[in-house]
């Protein structure tokens, strides 16, 4: 996943520049936009990752358990 390999460069603290664009657009996905830029901008880059990985296991979760 995306996030394992950012948490692997901001670990090795190789400097990289990324940005964040949501797939699907719509009042849900604007509001975890506006949630990871306000702990980026507030705890920093390691927390905003934890959460990432955290809601992408979730969701992973929910698909498994849809199919």
């Amino acid at each position: 996943m995306v996030v394992e390999s950012l948490q692997s460069f901001v670990k090795r603290k190789v400097p990289i520049r990324f940005g964040l664009v949501p797939k699907i657009s719509g009042p849900a996905s604007t509001e975890q936009a506006k949630a990871v830029y306000h702990l980026l901008d507030t705890y920093g880059l390691g927390v905003a990752l934890e959460y990432l990985q955290k809601v992408g296991h979730r969701l992973r979760k929910i698909c498994l358990d849809v199919n």
